[in-house]
C-alpha cells in the first residue's frame, strides 16, 4: 500500500512538472498589448533600436532613463537622449496616437519655429501616408557617428547619423532607405539634459533660402493630393522625336550601336550617391549634380576604368575642340555661342542639349530631351532637370537628378512614383522619393532619356 502511494505521488509531481514546462513554453509576453507593439526579450540598444514599434512609449522612456542613470559621462547621456528622440519620432510617424517625442524637449523650445517645423513635419509624414493609403509595415533604425560638436557649461551641440530602412506599401518593390545627419542643441539643468533645437542635412534645410516655420498639415496634404490629380499638357515636339526616322539617315562611316543598360547606371548610382570625392571624375563642391548624372549615364553605356577620356566619353582628342558632341569631364567645345551648352558633361543645360542634338551618325549617347511632362514620363535611367522658377526650358535648368526607380504608368506618374539619386542638394539615399526630396511643383521638371550610344568602334 505504501509503495502504491509513493508511485501515485511521483505521478502527480511528474504531471505538475510537465504542466510547468508547457506553461513556460506557451506563456504570453507581459507587454504584448497589441499586434503592432511587439515585446522582445533582447536587451534594448539605444543606438540600434531595430523596429520602432517593438516597444511602447513608456518602455522607451523607462529604458532611456535607465541608460542615462547608468551612463558614466554627459556624452553618453546626451547620446541616449538624442537617439531616443529620433526613435520616438519615427515611431510617431507610424502610430501618432501612441508615441510622442516632445517629452525630451524643453517646454520653452516647443515654441521655436525650428522645433515646430520638425514636429509638424513628422505629423505631415504620418498624415500623408494615411491619405495616400501607405503604411510602414516594418522598419529598422541604426545610429552611428555620434559626436559632441560644442560644449560650454550647460550647453551642448551634438550630431548623429541616422540610417533608416523601412518597408512601406507605396507601390515600390523592396525596402526603402534614408540616411541623414541630425544636429541637436541641448541644455542641462536640474532635471538633466533636454533638447532645445534639432536640424538635419536634408537638401532643402541646407538651402540658403529655406525658412523654418510650422507646416499646416491639412493644407499641405490636400495640396499634395491635388497636384497628383492635375492633368498636364500633351507632349511637346521634342518629346516625340522620331527615332526611327533618324536611324534611316545613312552615316558617312560605320557606326556601332552601344547598348544603354539602365540597371548598370542605377547600380553605379547606388554605390556613388553619397560620394564627396571621386578619384576618377573628381568632385566639384557645390556644383556636382550633372557630373554625377553624367557618370551614371557613362556607366550605363558600359563605362569603366580610370581613363575619363576613353569611350563612352567623347573627348576633344577624339572629335576636336569645336565639335557639338564633346561629352567628357572637364572638357568643353567652342561650338555654341551659349556658354552652358559647351559643357555637356558638367552642366545640366549642356547635357540636355547634347542629348537633344544627338544623331545616329555622330559619336556619343543618343536619345531625347523634353521640357514638359518630365516626371509623368520618367523611367529608371533618365536624367531629370528642374527649374526652381517653375518654367523648364533649354537654358533655365538649375539642377540634375538621376532616376533610379519608378512605379505607376508612363504618362501619369507623380512625384510619389519616382525615386532619384543626386549630388549637390544631395539625396540621403540612392532611392529617395522625389516628393520627399522637393516640394517643387511637378511642372518644373524636364527629362532626358538615353536610348543607346553610337560610336565608331564596337562596344567592349
Amino acid at each position: 500500500m505504501k509503495g502504491a502511494i509513493t508511485v501515485k505521488r511521483n505521478k502527480i509531481w511528474i504531471a505538475v512538472f510537465c504542466i510547468a514546462i508547457m506553461a513556460s513554453t506557451f506563456s504570453i509576453p507581459a507587454f504584448a498589448n497589441s499586434s503592432d507593439h511587439l515585446n522582445i526579450s533582447t536587451p534594448f540598444n539605444i543606438s540600434a533600436p531595430g523596429d520602432t514599434l517593438n516597444r511602447t512609449q513608456e518602455e522607451y522612456l523607462a529604458e532611456t532613463k535607465t541608460a542615462i542613470t547608468q551612463s558614466n559621462s554627459d556624452e553618453q547621456k546626451i547620446e541616449s537622449i538624442c537617439e531616443s528622440f529620433l526613435t520616438l519620432a519615427k515611431a510617431s510617424v507610424r502610430d501618432p496616437q501612441s508615441y510622442d517625442c516632445t517629452q525630451l524637449i524643453t517646454t520653452d523650445s516647443l515654441k521655436k519655429a525650428t522645433v515646430q517645423y520638425r514636429l509638424t513635419d513628422y505629423q505631415y509624414q504620418s498624415a500623408l501616408n494615411k491619405a495616400l493609403g501607405w503604411k510602414i509595415t516594418r522598419d529598422d533604425l541604426v545610429f552611428t557617428d555620434f559626436k559632441i560638436q560644442k560644449k560650454n557649461k550647460n550647453y551642448v551641440e551634438a550630431s548623429v547619423v541616422e540610417s533608416y530602412t523601412y518597408n512601406i506599401t507605396d507601390g515600390f518593390d523592396g525596402k526603402s532607405f534614408r540616411r541623414k545627419m541630425y544636429t541637436f542643441e541641448l541644455l542641462g539643468g536640474s532635471d538633466g539634459w533636454k533638447i532645445t533645437n534639432v536640424n538635419t542635412d536634408d537638401p532643402w534645410e541646407t538651402d540658403e533660402g529655406f525658412e523654418y516655420k510650422p507646416i499646416d498639415v491639412k493644407t499641405a496634404v490636400n495640396a499634395h493630393l491635388a497636384e497628383n490629380k492635375l492633368k498636364y499638357s500633351t507632349p511637346s515636339i521634342d518629346e516625340t522625336k522620331d527615332v526611327k526616322a533618324d536611324l534611316q539617315v545613312s552615316p558617312t562611316r560605320t557606326m556601332y550601336n552601344w547598348s544603354y543598360d539602365f540597371m548598370d547606371a542605377v547600380a553605379y548610382a547606388e554605390v556613388h550617391y553619397s560620394d564627396t570625392s571621386n578619384p576618377v571624375f573628381g568632385f566639384t563642391s557645390g556644383n556636382n549634380c550633372q557630373n554625377f548624372a553624367s557618370q551614371c549615364v557613362w556607366a550605363g553605356l558600359g563605362g569603366s576604368g580610370t581613363d575619363i577620356t576613353a569611350r563612352p566619353a567623347v573627348s576633344t582628342s577624339l572629335v576636336g575642340t569645336s565639335a557639338f558632341n564633346v561629352w567628357c569631364r572637364n572638357q568643353s567645345t567652342t561650338y555654341y555661342s551659349n556658354y552652358l551648352f559647351n559643357w555637356s558633361w558638367d552642366n545640366i543645360c549642356g547635357f540636355f542639349n547634347l542629348i537633344q542634338m544627338s544623331t545616329s551618325s555622330t559619336e556619343g549617347p543618343y536619345g531625347i530631351s523634353s521640357y514638359s511632362n518630365g516626371v509623368q514620363n520618367a523611367i529608371a535611367g533618365n536624367v531629370l532637370g528642374v527649374d526652381w522658377n517653375g518654367s523648364p526650358a533649354s537654358t533655365t535648368l538649375d539642377h540634375a537628378m538621376f532616376v533610379t526607380q519608378v512605379t505607376g504608368s508612363g504618362g501619369s506618374r507623380t512625384k510619389d512614383n519616382v525615386k532619384i539619386a543626386a549630388h549637390t542638394s544631395a539625396t540621403n539615399s540612392a532611392y529617395m522619393t522625389l516628393s520627399t526630396y522637393t516640394t517643387q511643383p511637378i511642372g518644373s521638371f524636364a527629362r532626358s532619356q538615353v536610348y543607346r550610344g553610337y560610336y565608331t568602334v564596337p562596344q567592349p
